[in-house]
């Protein structure tokens, strides 16, 4: 994602930190962050996370 700053300059960053992203993953769980439009998953290459099986 890129912001403007106030002297005109575009900086890259990054919506989620990835200390966020590390500690979700030992939950199992996804983490999605919003951009402009769309919502994308942030976890590493690889994440498989917990199922969760309801039984009726």
């Amino acid at each position: 994602m890129k912001k403007i700053l106030q002297d005109g300059r575009e900086k890259e960053y990054d919506s989620v930190a990835e200390r966020v992203i590390k500690y979700a993953e030992k939950l199992d769980l996804l983490v999605i962050a919003a951009g402009d439009k769309l919502m994308e998953v942030r976890n590493s290459k690889g994440f498989r996370p917990k199922e969760w099986r309801f039984v009726i």
